[in-house]
């Protein structure tokens, strides 16, 4: 006959320890990551609000002049313009250390490229007709 007849059933300390152990590692590898990712979505919506304000002051120099410009490339390095002639209205706004590109193809037609300098990675491409154009 068993001495312990009434033995409860229950985890032991060891196993409670080795669950939160490894809950632990777990939370301490994804919540960097999760962070980083939060913050790289919020520099991207940044962009593409600095694109659409970009868009929008190309469509007022078309509604005055008659075109976007003549055809060349115009850029916006960490908030620094390339030619600062070419719509000195815009300032690139929000956290964002994004690069634009500017390119006027024909007075009528321009394409805005938005490159993630740190990756130096295109996240937003855009034309005259508000499209998403294919990274």
């Amino acid at each position: 006959m068993p001495l312990h007849t009434n033995r409860e059933r229950g985890f032991t300390l060891i196993e409670m320890l080795l669950v939160v152990a490894i809950l632990g590692i777990i939370g301490a590898i994804a919540i960097p990551r999760l962070v980083g990712a939060r913050q790289h979505a919020r520099n991207v919506g940044d962009a593409q609000a600095n694109a659409h304000t970009i868009r929008m002051l190309l469509e007022s120099r078309k509604a005055e002049n008659g075109t976007y410009g003549a055809a060349s490339t115009y850029t916006w390095n960490a908030g620094v313009a390339s030619d600062a002639a070419f719509l000195p209205q815009f300032t690139p706004s929000g956290n964002s250390k994004m690069n634009y590109s500017l390119t006027v193809l024909t007075p009528l037609t321009y394409e805005l490229t938005v490159t993630d300098p740190v990756p130096n990675r295109v996240v937003y491409r855009t034309n005259q007709n508000g499209d998403s154009l294919p990274i």
